[in-house]
């Protein structure tokens, strides 16, 4: 199977990619890739647009071709076969900005597929979303793969593995060693960070940015399975991956299917057998009884609710915030009042111990408020429980309010939908 590492530019750009020639034929010769650079623009849209349509044209001459593509101002900077990130199991892998709510398109990791190639296509036959934002290529692509129904899979940060710098600020000579990247950043950001770093070309030290997160031993992560059970089991799998050492108290609600006894047994999880609770207004009520089988099974300072569908790929090292309910914050405004609730995603929701004593004492989510329909969504016929908007919400009550833990969307990812097999 042939690789190829894929750039475009012309411009600006152009010169970028000219910086960058010696260190990419460096690093295909290293990995047995082909670089595969274009200058000129065959799409009539804008550039940004003409990764599509390169991928494409490659995989008309070698179908089974796996396809790396990084933008101009991108130089890769570890000698590591990049290609290795895409599994077997999914044919397109892209990174996912969680504060946006888009998956971006600066690396993309790519394999010839039926279901790529028809995505891209499409992509490239509607053009921009928005006619006032033509650059945007990122928006037609997560449009592109919202109506198609596609996860792809959530790309590794590239930190330590390419670094981003912009015209008016590029080294002279890219070291082939492992620098930090700062990806996904605002162009103002990042032109400071690089700015800076570009002066002496030190190498990021990530020991110096460890602070006080407890260890793997400091946490019991609650997972709730019904349905999910494949998703579930992908989720524990690199959850033990990063902390093998923890306590995972896995909630059954109320399916009785034996494939869970095989999960406790092969991840080494705490096993409740649940009646079913996840149901419109018993959303406090579900809550109250994980808090108690927390505080009743585990001695762990921290308990983080994640999903089936949340990966952590690494181990976290930014300091958990103090005295609060952590996670990817989102902001609600309330229709009766215009108040606003800030609250962390479903996804991710890290809780301290004192906090879930303390509203498992005082029996806070068996009030009515927490089990009425105030924390029910109608989404069509679908009928969802807002259970993060419900416990952030009882923690505020008991001045524990939720903060931003940026970890969330770096070292974990949420949602990701990739098919399991």
């Amino acid at each position: 199977m042939s690789k190829y590492l894929v750039q475009f530019g012309n411009g600006k750009s152009l010169a970028l990619l000219k910086k960058s020639a010696a260190r990419h034929a460096e690093y295909c010769d290293k990995n047995d890739y082909t670089l595969h650079v274009e200058s000129k623009p065959r799409t009539g849209l804008l550039p940004h647009w003409e990764r599509y349509w390169i991928m494409l044209d490659i995989w008309k001459s070698d179908p089974e071709a796996e396809i790396l593509w990084v933008d101009s101002d991108a130089c890769i900077v570890t000698d590591r076969d990049l290609l290795g990130d895409l599994p077997a199991w999914s044919n397109l892998a892209l990174l996912r900005d969680i504060s946006a709510g888009m998956w971006r398109s600066g690396t993309i990791l790519a394999r010839g597929s039926d279901e790529v190639k028809t995505i891209f296509t499409d992509l490239l036959k509607r053009g921009p979303v928005n006619p006032k934002r033509p650059f945007d290529d990122e928006a037609g692509l997560n449009a592109a793969m919202s109506m198609a129904k596609f996860s792809p899979y959530p790309m590794r940060s590239p930190v330590n593995r390419l670094i981003y710098w912009t015209p008016d600020r590029v080294p002279v000579d890219a070291p082939a060693v492992e620098v930090a990247a700062f990806h996904g950043m605002s162009p103002m950001i990042k032109r400071a960070f690089i700015g800076e770093w570009a002066k002496n070309w030190k190498i990021y030290d990530s020991k110096k940015h460890e602070t006080g997160t407890p260890s793997g031993s400091g946490i019991c992560w609650y997972m709730r399975v019904h349905n999910d059970r494949d998703m579930a089991n992908r989720s524990l799998y690199y959850l033990r991956e990063s902390y093998p050492e923890s306590d995972i108290l896995l909630i059954d609600d109320g399916t009785g299917a034996p494939e869970l006894d095989e999960m406790v047994r092969r991840f080494n999880c705490k096993l409740f057998r649940d009646r079913r609770q996840y149901l419109p207004q018993n959303c406090g009520n579900m809550w109250h009884d994980v808090l108690g089988q927390y505080l009743s099974v585990s001695d762990k300072k921290f308990l983080i609710k994640i999903d089936t569908d949340t990966i952590v790929l690494r181990k976290m090292k930014r300091a958990f915030p103090k005295n609060c309910v952590f996670g990817d914050i989102m902001l609600v405004t309330e229709r009766s009042d215009g108040s606003s609730n800030k609250f962390a995603q479903g996804g991710f929701i890290g809780i301290p111990r004192e906090a879930a004593q303390k509203a498992y004492t005082d029996k806070i989510l068996l009030q009515d408020l927490y089990n009425s329909g105030w924390f029910v969504l109608k989404i069509g016929e679908r009928v969802f429980i807002s259970e993060d908007r419900c416990i952030c919400t009882a923690m505020e009550k008991i001045r524990f309010p939720s903060k931003q833990y940026n970890e969330v969307g770096d070292a974990v990812i949420h949602p990701c939908k990739c098919p399991v097999k």
